[in-house]
């Protein structure tokens, strides 16, 4: 009902619904929390709904996505809810219209098994893909909410393969990435994972550029949410698949799939924005001074606040 509302609001401004010949480029990550992007990618099922969409996968994460959007090579990106507020408080021409997952993403700590490192010590090396990155947003959130030093040195490994390079090189002594993208390194014994920090808020938001195609979006989205909620409703079989998309292992992703939830939705709660800059503050990755009102981060008149669950 709210699709459709909004859907209908849009139109009266816009004129009626046509398919764009303007192709509406959206970027995720190659990891399992995008799978339905690659499936409805894989099916056609956004080109039968009348849909130009270009899902582009980046081995960098949010930090090379945040870079995609400033430049105009990205209208749409779904990255990490916090290197997103800080992006946009920081003053990149991005909004925040709403949130891909609702649920919390579990991050491990990981260091090399043949030279382990203190998790922890004032002197380690976090190796991060880029600056503003989740593994380097995380990595200073981490220590402020352990109460220990802040990391100072960051070795820039642009990629998970990067993290692999510099660790097992002792170029860097940590790294911190997704849980479950990573646990095939720890089952082969080429990592140890010193611990496991859950983000507590929801881990991925949709972000727009001042340009993007909104109504398109939306209707994107209204395609995702349906087929993520095929995946959810049938897990044994979407194990299997996504199992063999991402060379992960059955019993892992359907432990996974337990955890996680689509939204893919325009809602945004205030009370996670004041989170996640509140924290942000405490990392001294923002300033008091930096931090925007909610209405100047979401997409105004679009984005809900709250979500639907």
């Amino acid at each position: 009902m709210w699709f459709r509302a909004i859907q209908k609001r849009w139109s009266s401004t816009f004129g009626s619904r046509t398919v764009s010949k303007k192709v509406l480029r959206i970027g995720g990550v190659p990891e399992h929390f995008f799978y339905p992007w690659r499936r409805c990618e894989q099916k056609g099922t956004l080109e039968k709904q009348g849909l130009n969409v270009e899902f582009r996968e980046y081995h960098g994460g949010s930090g090379a996505m945040t870079e995609a959007l400033k430049s105009g090579e990205l209208d749409v990106a779904c990255m990490l809810t916090e290197a997103a507020v800080a992006e946009r408080c920081k003053g990149a021409k991005i909004r925040m219209l709403g949130t891909y997952t609702g649920t919390s993403l579990v991050w491990g700590v990981y260091t090399s098994a043949d030279h382990p490192a203190i998790y922890g010590g004032p002197q380690s090396r976090y190796a991060v893909s880029r600056l503003g990155s989740g593994s380097h947003l995380m990595a200073l959130i981490d220590a402020q909410q352990r109460n220990v030093p802040k990391p100072r040195d960051f070795i820039i490994v642009n990629s998970l393969q990067g993290a692999r390079d510099a660790l097992r090189s002792d170029q860097a002594d940590l790294f911190m990435w997704e849980k479950f993208t990573s646990k095939f390194l720890v089952d082969s014994g080429e990592w140890l994972c010193l611990a496991e920090v859950p983000t507590p808020w929801p881990s991925f938001c949709i972000a727009v550029t001042d340009g993007a195609d909104i109504p398109s979006t939306l209707r994107a989205l209204s395609v995702i949410r349906e087929d993520a909620a095929a995946l959810s409703a049938n897990p044994d079989v979407a194990a299997i698949e996504i199992a063999s998309e991402y060379n992960q292992k059955i019993a892992d992703v359907k432990t996974w799939l337990a955890t996680v939830a689509w939204c893919a939705q325009p809602h945004m709660p205030k009370s996670v924005i004041s989170l996640v800059t509140d924290t942000l503050i405490d990392a001294n990755i923002l300033s008091s001074d930096q931090v925007l009102p909610y209405e100047d981060i979401i997409y105004p008149g679009v984005t809900l606040d709250r979500l639907p669950f």
